[in-house]
């Protein structure tokens, strides 16, 4: 396994690379402000597609969001249910089947808006927003360890203000009495269920359903009071019970 340094020096060559190639498309262009950002949108994808292993798509993520990072935070700050749209679609083929199912969800417009391979610090989450400082992790069993995960929440809540959020791959699967796979299929059939029933279903949904989780995020962030006058009590325990280290939802 290489030394630090052997990783770092290649790591720092490739961002003055494309330090230089982005300079290179301003000096060479005159687009309208519009089809500017469009186009550096199209050269980074070009980028993080041409890259050769993890480290150089690493770096263009870590570029892609440097440039739009200031405009997601003060839009956000306008409206917490801001939406940038910068084909996160073209991800997909570099995520694994739990990123991909919980991308999906994401795209909900109800739920807030969770960016894929969000760098924060020396780390890339697997989704991050950066005006509200939460990530959210997907979990296969196979790829995670608790004490390394632990460690790495932990270091990124005490050195730089992220929670972070872990969902496990058997939620993205998990069935409501094998009947209800999402919150929709519930409503489909809401007339037919009393208020003990929803009680039961909104429980398990927020506490065992990759759904329900990330629709509990952002119930608790946006401050939705229709669902957290509600069910505020199942809300925080699910965001509590999907940290490692015990965070209350303060």
């Amino acid at each position: 396994m290489p030394g630090r340094a052997g990783v770092i020096v290649p790591f720092l060559f490739i961002g003055v690379k494309m330090i230089k190639s982005i300079k290179q498309i301003f000096l060479e262009t005159n687009w309208e402000e519009a089809e500017l950002e469009y186009r550096i949108v199209n050269k980074f994808y070009e980028m993080i597609d041409n890259s050769k292993n993890f480290i150089e798509r690493h770096v263009a993520y870590r570029f892609l969001y440097k440039y739009f990072n200031d405009i997601i935070i003060k839009y956000s700050e306008e409206n917490k249910r801001f939406r940038i749209n910068l084909d996160y679609y073209r991800f997909i083929r570099y995520f694994t089947p739990i990123e991909h199912f919980v991308y999906d969800l994401t795209r909900i417009n109800r739920t807030i808006q969770l960016h894929p391979q969000y760098p924060v610090g020396k780390y890339i989450l697997d989704f991050g927003n950066p005006y509200f400082k939460i990530g959210v992790e997907c979990d296969g069993k196979e790829f995670h360890n608790f004490e390394k995960d632990h460690n790495r929440d932990l270091d990124l809540y005490n050195n730089y203000g992220w929670k972070i959020y872990r969902i496990k791959g058997v939620e993205c699967y998990s069935k409501y009495k094998n009947k209800y796979r999402f919150e929709s299929d519930f409503f489909e059939h809401n007339n037919e269920i009393d208020n003990e029933e929803k009680f039961l279903f909104y429980d398990y949904f927020y506490n065992n359903m990759a759904e329900g989780i990330l629709m509990a995020i952002s119930h608790y962030y946006l401050n939705e009071h229709s669902y957290m006058d509600r069910y505020s009590s199942t809300i925080n325990n699910s965001l509590k019970n999907h940290n490692l280290i015990n965070l209350h939802c303060v």
